[in-house]
């Protein structure tokens, strides 16, 4: 049984997938590869037990409370600006702090993710929620993240680079982590593809409420201006205090209409998907 807490971040609103996503209804609060939209999808992934919370802007609350009637009104954490996401998951870590929850399991999962095995999906919250349960009893400050074996030389995503494998749990492979890579050039990535050393960032952080604290009042202890996570704190941290599960599923962050035609099942004579009229 999973215990832990979820955090899914759903205030972005970036201008990707325009014209169906859009500044007052981004991406995440449209359906683009079945009945529900991939928020839907998101709260619908997380197994039985986890507590969800979920992290927004002020205006997108309607939105929420209609996708998503089974979640907790108080369970909601309107972040007071949109700040990128060291910023939000700061002020997230500081709420659940705030309840009593600074030192629960926790994993902070993007609202507009496609994943094709919700088993796989939820081994590897199972495995992680072990892994930070031991790291505490150790008394060890450390970072966790989930990150995707590349089917293609992507210059669109951030690179996780990986060193040996450290040991197998549940199935899944993790590793010792080495450094962020930011989005490469085409050269750059097919170069990380042929490496088996680069696996996509997907953005699954894990640890613990204080954990997220103490980290980012270490490495980004005034942020005045939007910056990610990535930037504030994964660039800098010592990568002995960061461990990688190798994703045991398959995985594509929905930025592209290159990548819904890629996940649409039924193309007709010309290549061509639609959906509805």
């Amino acid at each position: 049984k999973i215990t832990m807490i979820a955090i899914i971040l759903a205030g972005g609103v970036g201008k990707r997938l325009w014209p169906v996503g859009r500044l007052k209804k981004p991406k995440q609060f449209h359906s683009f590869l079945g009945e529900h939209t991939l928020l839907q999808e998101t709260y619908l992934r997380l197994p039985k037990g986890t507590e969800i919370f979920v992290a927004t802007s002020k205006g997108f609350m309607p939105m929420i409370l209609n996708q998503l009637p089974g979640l907790k009104r108080q369970n909601i954490i309107v972040e007071p600006k949109r700040f990128d996401t060291a910023f939000g998951m700061q002020f997230a870590a500081q709420f659940l702090a705030n309840k009593g929850l600074g030192d629960k399991p926790c994993i902070f999962v993007p609202a507009d993710h496609f994943i094709d095995s919700e088993a796989g999906f939820n081994t590897a919250l199972k495995t992680i929620e072990s892994m930070i349960l031991s790291s505490l009893r150790r008394g060890e400050q450390n970072l966790f993240d989930i990150a995707v074996p590349p089917t293609h030389p992507s210059t669109a995503l951030g690179y996780t680079r990986i060193g040996k494998r450290l040991t197998r749990i549940n199935g899944i492979e993790i590793f010792e982590f080495k450094g962020h890579k930011e989005k490469p050039d085409e050269k750059t990535a097919k170069k990380y593809l042929l490496s088996k050393k680069y696996l996509w960032h997907a953005n699954y952080y894990s640890a613990t409420p204080n954990i997220f604290l103490n980290l980012i009042n270490k490495y980004a202890p005034k942020i005045d201006k939007p910056i990610s996570f990535d930037y504030a704190v994964t660039e800098k941290i010592d990568p002995r205090a960061v461990r990688i599960l190798k994703a045991p599923f398959g995985w594509s962050d929905i930025g592209t209409w290159d990548e819904v035609w890629n996940k649409t099942g039924v193309k007709d004579a010309h290549g061509n998907a639609a959906r509805g009229r």
